[in-house]
């Protein structure tokens, strides 16, 4: 996780096990947001790693 000029690097079936799990969390937090304005600064902090974790899904595929 550390390799920042990796020629090859693997991803698996359980990596994006774990991100599934992270992305429960995320939804969570901004379901559980005192307003609206938070809940859109969290989706809007998220959002990178949600695209993040849809290549990861289409790459798997």
């Amino acid at each position: 996780m550390k390799c920042h000029r990796c020629q090859e690097f693997v991803l698996s079936g359980e990596t994006l096990v774990h991100w599934h799990g992270k992305r429960g969390q995320w939804r969570m937090l901004t379901e559980r947001a005192p307003d609206n304005t938070t809940a859109d600064h969290l989706h809007a902090a998220f959002a990178p790693m949600a695209r993040a974790i849809s290549g990861l899904e289409k790459a798997l595929e």
